[in-house]
């Protein structure tokens, strides 16, 4: 009897117990994949509104017309999502290569770039990519940033910034004689930093500077903030 009897003790706990088990569990799988689902979204960036494809879509008329205007052809094309304190599609379009081109310039452009703001598919910044010869550049992307590089560093001191990681080098030519570009990132502000910035008046929108450096010479030509107000 007292067997039996802790039997039907036992069975009348069971039944509780795995009840309790089976909603617990039910609650950690809800909970999981709300938590995933959050987790998912916070990843994503917010304010990316168009994405790739459509950003090419936007890109490609500019290249298009650019490309009829002087008898060309569209090869490749190859967009890069670039975030700073506002997201932006890079959008590199190629142009075939032209036998024989008599030096003329239009003929000589390896492809057309497009910036589309990512937030509002608002066009940033057109142009057709330059043609260079290695062999005009006496000063190395290298040797460019080194010289361009300490003159940022002075700028950031005196409007309290933090130089980025980030530099990049453009390739260029003003009239027929041939540049670098180097643009050298800041990091992105916080809230308290945007406050004070506009407090002193200085614009918290500038995310990079940028100097102009004679690719022949090493002379800077030109210096100034890149971003928006």
């Amino acid at each position: 009897m007292l067997v039996k009897n802790l039997g039907v003790k036992n069975k009348k706990i069971a039944i509780p117990i795995i009840i309790l088990l089976v909603i617990s569990v039910a609650l950690c799988l809800g909970l999981g994949s709300i938590l995933s689902n959050s987790q998912t979204s916070n990843t994503q960036p917010k304010s990316i509104v168009y994405g790739k494809e459509t950003a090419i879509e936007i890109a490609l008329p500019f290249a298009q017309a650019y490309a009829q205007e002087y008898n060309r052809t569209l090869t490749t094309t190859k967009a890069t999502l670039r975030e700073t304190d506002r997201p932006y599609w890079f959008i590199e379009i190629g142009l075939e290569t032209v036998e024989n081109p008599e030096s003329k310039y239009h003929l000589k452009t390896p492809g057309y770039e497009v910036t589309v703001w990512a937030d509002t598919g608002e066009i940033y910044h057109q142009c057709v990519i330059p043609p260079y010869s290695e062999q005009d550049f006496k000063i190395s992307l290298e040797k460019a940033i080194e010289i361009a590089y300490p003159i940022t560093q002075v700028y950031a001191q005196n409007n309290n910034r933090t130089i980025a990681t980030t530099v990049t080098g453009w390739a260029g030519y003003v009239d027929s004689r041939p540049c670098w570009q180097i643009d050298i990132n800041f990091e992105t502000m916080s809230g308290d930093e945007k406050a004070l910035h506009l407090v002193h008046g200085h614009p918290y929108g500038i995310q990079a500077y940028a100097v102009t450096i004679w690719g022949d010479t090493g002379e800077v030509r030109s210096q100034n903030e890149q971003g928006y107000y």
